[in-house]
Parts: C-alpha cells; structure tokens; sequence
C-alpha cells in the first residue's frame, strides 16, 4: 500500500446510531446502501479526484463490515493551522478499503 498525504483545513465527524463515528475530509466516499457511493461535498471529490458520488445525508444507511448504520450526525472542527491527513493511494486489484469497520474509497479514479 502506498500512503499520501496533505493538509486539510479541518476535519468531518460522522457518528452512527450504533455510537461509533468516523473522521474524515469533506471529500472522502463512503458506501451507502441503496444509494453507492457518497461523500459530504461530491463537487469536491469530482474536482480533486475525478470521482462521481451522491450527497451523503444525515439518516443514509452506511454499510459497515458487519451490516449497516444509519448516519446520525455530521459535525464540524475547523483546524487553522491544518491538520494532517492521509489516503491509501495503492490497494491491490481494490479502491476500497474498511476504516474503523465503514466502507470507504480510497478516492483513486479507475485508472491510476
């Protein structure tokens, strides 16, 4: 697996019904059921990956290892400084990975 990483202005929080969460950049798809993937601003996972998503919504049903949660809340906090973030840029023959038990895409169009 080959690592990137950048800066990011701040961090999303996700928190499920279960009371797990996820932290991730604005940018970053998650699996929905029902819907494929989706990220919290797809105009920026279009402009900076090439990558088509939906909107993801408070109440999408997430697909976990172990079945789904329903997305409860979405929240914010603004790092001025940036914070460090990083992305699984190379998993063999997959652009998908599990983080702390969510479905994700590690945002590399089909072609790299």
């Amino acid at each position: 697996m080959i690592f990137a990483g950048y800066q990011s202005p701040g961090i999303y929080t996700l928190t499920f019904n279960d009371s797990s969460v996820l932290k991730l950049t604005n940018e970053h798809p998650i699996y929905v059921k029902n819907k494929g993937w989706s990220s919290i601003n797809p105009e920026v996972t279009w402009e900076t990956h090439h990558l088509i998503v939906n909107k993801l919504e408070v109440a999408d049903k997430i697909v976990k290892v172990n079945g789904t949660v329903v997305l409860m809340n979405i929240s914010y906090k603004e790092y001025p400084e940036g914070i460090q973030t990083y992305n699984l840029k190379t998993i063999l023959h997959h652009h998908n990975y599990y983080a702390d038990g969510v479905l994700v895409h590690n945002k590399c169009p089909p072609n790299c």
